[in-house]
């Protein structure tokens, strides 16, 4: 009987163990980007352009 019990609790406690891990390990990470360009252009021009591109 003893031995089941301290079985169950090891199992519990690797179960708790694993969960947090895993918990950890889905963190996501974002990268941002910075892109600066001069353009000979009015804005109208460029913001146009902008929107027909993307």
């Amino acid at each position: 009987m003893k031995n089941k019990i301290k079985s169950t609790l090891a199992l519990i406690l690797i179960g708790i163990f694993s969960i947090n891990v895993s918990a950890q390990s889905m963190e996501k990470k974002f990268r941002a980007v910075k892109v600066e360009m001069k353009i000979e252009a009015p804005a109208e021009r460029v913001w146009k352009a902008m929107v027909l591109d993307y």
